[in-house]
């Protein structure tokens, strides 16, 4: 597991809520503390809750943004992403979901990452692979981060 905070919150916060840099991973649920409360499932209305979908961040992007702007600062967001199911079943086959987990809070940006085994083994070699593929986007987005558990 990862745990990494975001030096430049300004500028996260510009590709998370107004760029297309996150819009590929499903959103599974955002929770955003402002004047109220307002909470998003990403998950799509279907019959069977076992073969769950979710949305693309995409299409929420708008929405989440459309809540914080223009006000104070949000008292807090919460967000958990995933990557998308079809690249988890062709990169990951170990794995039945894998998580980036945001949390601002004033002051303060941290990722998580965040695995899921479709059945037990002692050994997760796709958690070290998620943990150095999500560094990598991070990297290749241009997004700075120190490792909090380094410190």
């Amino acid at each position: 597991m990862l745990v990494l905070g975001i030096p430049d919150i300004k500028g996260f916060m510009a590709k998370f809520l107004r760029e297309a840099v996150f819009d590929s991973f499903e959103l599974r649920s955002i929770v955003i503390e402002t004047f109220g409360r307002f909470e998003i499932d990403g998950e799509k209305p279907g019959e069977d809750e076992a073969q769950a979908e979710y949305s693309p961040w995409g299409i929420f992007r708008q929405y989440a943004y459309d809540i914080i702007r223009g006000g104070d600062a949000p008292r807090a967001i919460k967000a958990v992403l995933a990557l998308n199911t079809p690249r988890t079943k062709t990169s990951f086959p170990n794995s039945a979901a894998l998580f980036m987990n945001i949390r601002y809070e004033p002051g303060k940006i941290t990722i998580t990452s965040g695995h899921a085994q479709k059945t037990f083994a002692p050994d997760c070699p796709d958690k070290d692979k998620w943990d150095k593929a999500l560094m990598a986007f991070l990297q290749k987005n241009n997004i700075e981060y120190t490792n909090e558990l380094d410190n």
